[in-house]
């Protein structure tokens, strides 16, 4: 299990990390950050963005704070990965080019609790609310949950330290029919990657049954996908297995446990279920062979879904991980990315 996560309140004036304390005025957020650069400080303020930073000589992550910048009802708030930079290349992406807004759509290796259904929404009454596990309470609209819906919200209650190399976020959320939970995550920076551990403990009396998966939004040094890129899996594939297939102009291959481009996708393109219903050991692979370098995933669950989806300037892979959690129990599990030269 992760290591306790503390309130901001508890901690010490002296030590090491980056607090923060949040209040909602008018709409409007207060923030108080310590961000330990003031250049770094200087950069985000003219982008008109707020972020936590980790940076080694090999690697710089950017992690927004769980209530700045993106505030939708779909993605976790917890550990918001917005950026990732390799050397000279970025490596992340976002999950439109154009016409992106940053507050409702996804960037990075953000990651979403129950893409299908979410926590307790089957029990709750239209008007009513349900769980959204690291965002908060969203109140039903009518009688199908759709994770793009605008929900109106209450968000949860979190907290945030940040250490040298890590950064500990706590999600706590009220009691909703019997549902309640507390979620943990711990993102370190590493040598060579990074590693996100989650912990999720059931507070309530209901069994909590979802999944979990991290979007991935990429684009290796921001060069269009194309025949450069490679996305491989530990398993072999075979397209014709998968639920679900849209690949404009067959512009993607399968090759034994790999997706090849044979040229730029003209549309959006989607794969689910590459797994074709077996669970299989969580991990995948994404080069860009004309810059040499590339980044992979790896899990410590057998991922029970595998998707790809995309559009000619962005690829994710995602992992799923089953979660079924007893009154009183608690589930834990990591996911550990590592960036590297060919």
């Amino acid at each position: 299990m992760p290591s306790p996560i503390f309130k901001i309140s508890n901690l010490s004036e002296n030590e090491k990390a980056s607090s923060y304390k949040k209040q909602r005025t008018n709409g409007h957020y207060t923030d108080r950050l310590n961000r330990g650069s003031a250049k770094v400080a200087h950069e985000l303020k003219s982008k008109g963005l707020v972020a936590l930073i980790l940076k080694n000589e090999r690697l710089e992550l950017h992690l927004e704070e769980p209530l700045s910048v993106y505030d939708f009802s779909r993605f976790d708030w917890t550990g918001k990965i917005s950026f990732l930079r390799f050397h000279d290349f970025i490596i992340s992406s976002s999950e439109k080019t154009r016409d992106q807004d940053d507050k409702i759509h996804g960037r990075g290796f953000v990651n979403e609790f129950g893409i299908d259904t979410a926590l307790g929404f089957e029990e709750a009454e239209i008007g009513a609310y349900f769980h959204k596990i690291g965002v908060g309470a969203l109140k039903k609209l009518d009688a199908d949950y759709y994770m793009a819906k605008a929900y109106e919200l209450r968000p949860a209650e979190f907290s945030l330290k940040q250490e040298r190399n890590c950064i500990k976020v706590n999600c706590v959320s009220e009691s909703i029919k019997d549902y309640a939970y507390r979620l943990q995550k711990e993102i370190e920076l590493l040598k060579d990657g990074f590693e996100i551990r989650y912990c999720l403990e059931n507070r309530g009396s209901q069994i909590i049954q979802t999944d979990e998966y991290n979007h991935n939004f990429l684009r290796l040094g921001q060069t269009p996908l194309g025949p450069k890129y490679q996305l491989s899996f530990n398993f072999p594939l075979d397209l014709s297995k998968c639920l679900e297939v849209e690949n404009p102009q067959q512009a993607i291959l399968e090759q034994g446990n790999a997706l090849i481009f044979r040229d730029t996708p003209p549309g959006t393109y989607f794969f689910s279920f590459l797994n074709a219903g077996q669970k299989v050991p969580a991990y995948w692979s994404l080069v860009n062979h004309q810059l040499g370098i590339g980044i992979s995933e790896e899990g410590d669950f057998n991922a029970s879904k595998v998707n790809v989806w995309g559009t000619r300037d962005v690829i994710s892979p995602e992992l799923f991980v089953p979660i079924e959690i007893a009154a009183g129990e608690s589930q834990s599990w990591r996911r550990r990315y590592r960036i590297f030269h060919l």
